[in-house]
């Protein structure tokens, strides 16, 4: 599952927020829904930025070009060890529910 904006209304697989049509509001249940995507896309925004982080994966690459999956490889694993000790959210995992 592939958590995007609006901009991204094409794609099938894509989990898209829905938006308020002009004259009308959203019901209950597309603003909760709204809401906890938007804290699900939080917490995987927040993990690309501590990916990026590490200067290597934020710039352009510079050395050899077989050296770069092995520090990505390396870079993800620390960044997994860091969010083990200092999480992006202390809440219960999102369950996103599918029937729209």
């Amino acid at each position: 599952m592939k958590i995007n904006s609006i901009g991204y209304k094409g794609h099938s697989s894509m989990v898209i927020p829905h938006k308020r049509r002009k004259g009308t509001l959203l019901t209950i249940q597309q603003a909760a829904y709204n809401q906890k995507l938007s804290k699900a896309r939080v917490v995987v925004e927040n993990t690309i930025k501590r990916v990026k982080d590490w200067k290597a994966v934020a710039h352009s690459w510079r050395q050899r070009l077989f050296l770069h999956p092995i520090a990505f490889h390396v870079i993800v694993q620390l960044t997994n060890i860091t969010l083990r000790v200092r999480p992006c959210r202390i809440e219960p995992p999102l369950i996103l529910f599918n029937n729209l």
